[in-house]
């Protein structure tokens, strides 16, 4: 199989722990995982808040620190030769948010902004949630970046159907930084969203524990449309690697068009 066939996507998730507070640790450690990434691989997804943890020391974030997070993520994508997915807190004009970045080999990157903050921890408080929903276009393939508790809001998530031109989006790319005491949630959600959205979705939890003493225990995994399970890791630091098939994914789709019979939702 060509690995480099826009019908195939080759992705690898790494599932690590996070140096709390630490961002050049943090940028330094997951550069030499990178190295480890077979260079056939064309998209790699890092956890939840990679550079920091979650929610460390957000009222310190300086300015800077989008385009430092931005800078360093350009270099990795263009020495690798895949895209990167992860988030970062950043502050932008004294408003704070949880940033998805998508960065392309050929520095070209989208964002999105978690839309659900979580409210059992400051992040509600501290954090401004963002307003709209991203699909990126990568190698033919659309992606929907999404973040953590993202996760439990079905409507936010559901894959629009469109008559025309079907469903919104092929794979849900999901980082997180999930609690080990709520991993049964995320294991059952992860798999619903596969299959009620009929898509791929790759997910990527970090493990250990951070600087608010949460014991974060992985479950990362990657599931196909039906919501089998192509790559699965429970607690350790691991990289997940499979092969998304866009033609496996458009015959079962159109052999099972339930999009069609789909409830409409208006987000406001």
């Amino acid at each position: 199989m060509n690995m480099k066939d826009v019908n195939s996507l080759l992705i690898a998730v790494v599932q690590d722990d996070i140096i709390w507070g630490k961002r050049d640790e943090n940028f330094s450690h997951f550069e030499r995982v990178l190295k480890k990434i077979p260079r056939e691989v064309m998209l790699t997804a890092l956890p939840e808040t990679f550079s920091t943890g979650f929610m460390a020391f957000p009222n310190e974030i300086p300015e800077e620190e989008e385009s430092i997070v931005l800078s360093w993520l350009q270099e990795q994508t263009s020495r690798f030769g895949f895209a990167i997915a992860t988030t970062a807190i950043v502050n932008r004009g004294g408003n704070l948010f949880n940033r998805f970045f998508f960065v392309e080999p050929n520095g070209n990157y989208t964002v999105y902004d978690k839309r659900h903050l979580f409210t059992l921890s400051v992040e509600k408080d501290l954090l401004t949630e963002g307003t709209e929903r991203v699909v990126i276009d990568y190698l033919g393939w659309k992606i929907f970046p999404q973040i953590c508790y993202d996760l439990r809001f079905p409507v936010w998530q559901r894959n629009v159907w469109n008559d025309e031109t079907g469903y919104e989006y092929d794979l849900m790319l999901l980082c997180a930084n999930w609690p080990a005491s709520r991993i049964t949630a995320w294991n059952i959600l992860l798999q619903g969203r596969a299959v009620e959205n009929q898509c791929y979705v790759a997910a990527v939890n970090r493990v250990g524990k951070d600087g608010q003493k949460t014991e974060h225990n992985g479950h990362s995994k990657i599931l196909d449309f039906k919501g089998n399970v192509l790559a699965h890791s429970e607690n350790g630091r691991e990289i997940l690697i499979a092969v998304l098939q866009q033609k496996d994914l458009k015959k079962f789709r159109d052999k099972f068009p339930f999009g069609a019979d789909s409830d409409r939702f208006i987000l406001y």
